[in-house]
């Protein structure tokens, strides 16, 4: 796996107490294996000593302690995994059609999914709220090209499938416990000490969180609090290899001096979950000016696997027909929240408009009016010089193509003795949308590239090690350096 070769060189036991101002290609594995040797001699009462503790237990950090404890190379290795929040609940793998879906969900590829496979995560998916694609069309509306994808044309049964975030954690969660990764109460960070002398173990201490009971007791004066109450409340561990995977906001970077680097993009990704009028399995992706807007289908509310159609079905979810598809729009922040405020008829109405080029959204030069007849209406429609001039300048491009470009590259093509390019694939209007229902919500886009991303005994993955803005809503294991990047 890429991931246990990434963190190969994070740590070392030699007496250099320099380190890679990037992670090396060979990993944590042997470092850390190395550091378990090379250590074993000092005493260790108290606080216990884990091979690799991992800071921050969401997708990326389960996913990692997965990678750890599946791996041959590192299967020996102790993880604990550590954060603040507890994990999902394992009802979310309950096969439940009826279950709205969440708004945050990603795009498997099949790497990520064989990723899934070998950590033993996917079957639970899979039963669960995997939505198979098969197609993805891709088109911008400021020119008439398109591409399509099929997954025939690679002898696949599709290019990927579409899951809530949650799933795909709690099925991690559960591989990881499986696999007998050490889960800690629910802790924040609150010290870290990497040591000084190469021998020296890195420190680290949680303050355990409260329970809400506990916390009303503790305020309430009825519980045990004061000093005592707080030592007991922290725990101190010590490791061979720290492990930042906390998000973009790292407090373990943070706390280990790395600075990092980055801008925002001055955007908000919109998410959301809309019906369409008839069921479909292709990921639809067109570019607008401020961003890509993308509509992925999604398992939820009656639409069991996906498959089938049928008529409009209603704005707030449920009923027969139709099938449910996530929403993810990058456009500019005041924007964005705009469109969460809107109502769901309102929302549903602004995704149709913008996905078929109607209204304020519509542009002449968009694939899905390349019809005779289309262009006869266009022809036809004298709205304003700025209409009349881009369609002329298309007319023009398209004949330069045609007369010129197409029959030259079709002969060069045949000089070097390659087959003429099959037909391009036939443009597709993407379904109605006919509704939304659920909680919409809008994340802001940034880039942050951490200076290095280790040093001795720390290790950082994730957004902790560098923030990337993505296309649209595709795989999180890209930022994992798990699979190779899906953007």
């Amino acid at each position: 796996m890429r991931l246990a070769r990434v963190l190969a060189a994070a740590t070392t036991t030699s007496s250099s107490s320099g380190a890679s101002p990037f992670l090396g290609v060979r990993g944590v594995a042997a470092a850390a294996a190395s550091s378990a040797s090379s250590s074993s001699s000092t005493t260790t009462t108290t606080p216990p000593v884990v091979d690799v503790c991992i800071v921050g237990g969401g997708v990326v950090g389960t996913a990692l302690a997965c990678v750890l404890r599946s791996t041959p190379l590192t299967s020996h290795l102790s993880v604990m995994l550590a954060d603040r929040a507890p994990p999902p609940s394992s009802a979310w793998l309950d096969a439940n059609p009826s279950r709205h879906p969440e708004p945050r969900v990603s795009a498997l590829t099949p790497l990520s999914i064989r990723f899934l496979r070998d950590v033993g995560a996917w079957d639970r998916v899979s039963n669960a709220r995997a939505r198979p694609f098969k197609t993805m069309q891709v088109w911008d509306d400021a020119s008439n090209g398109h591409v399509r994808y099929d997954a025939r044309e690679v002898g696949e049964d599709a290019l990927g499938a579409v899951v809530e975030n949650v799933v795909i954690h709690a099925a991690l969660h559960e591989a990881a416990t499986r696999l007998g990764v050490i889960f800690p109460p629910p802790s924040s960070l609150a010290s870290l000490d990497l040591g000084g002398d190469p021998g020296t173990l890195a420190s680290v201490e949680f303050e355990e969180e409260e329970e809400e009971e506990k916390k009303e007791e503790t305020e309430n004066g009825d519980g045990g609090g004061g000093a005592d109450g707080a030592r007991e409340a922290r725990r101190r561990v010590r490791a061979r290899l720290v492990v930042a995977a906390d998000g973009a906001s790292s407090r373990t970077r943070t706390l280990a001096g790395l600075t990092v680097a980055g801008w925002s993009y001055h955007r908000k990704a919109a998410v959301g979950t809309v019906r369409t009028a008839i069921a479909h399995d292709t990921a639809w992706q067109r570019f607008l000016p401020n961003g890509p807007l993308a509509l992925l289908p999604i398992v939820g509310e009656g639409t069991g696997d996906g498959e089938g159609g049928g008529d409009e079905g209603a704005a707030g979810g449920g009923g027969d027909g139709g099938g449910l598809s996530n929403v993810v729009w990058t456009t500019t922040n005041e924007d964005a929240d705009r469109l969460c405020k809107l109502s769901d008829e309102d929302f549903a109405a602004e995704v149709h408009a913008a996905l078929r080029a109607e209204g304020k959204y519509a542009v002449k030069t968009s694939p899905a009016w390349g019809s005779d007849a289309a262009a006869a209406d266009a022809d036809a429609d004298d709205g304003g010089a700025e209409n009349v001039g881009r369609s002329d300048f298309d007319r023009l491009q398209t004949s330069l193509v045609d007369s010129l470009l197409r029959p030259a590259s079709k002969l060069a093509l045949r000089g070097v003795g390659v087959a003429a390019a099959s037909p391009a694939p036939v443009f597709e209007l993407p379904p109605a949308v006919v509704g939304a229902s659920g909680a919409r919500g809008a994340f802001p886009l940034a880039t942050r590239l951490a200076g290095r991303y280790s040093l001795r005994r720390l290790a950082l993955v994730g957004d902790a090690a560098h923030q990337a803005r993505s296309i649209s809503h595709w795989s999180p294991y890209d930022r994992v350096g798990v699979v190779n990047a899906d953007t």
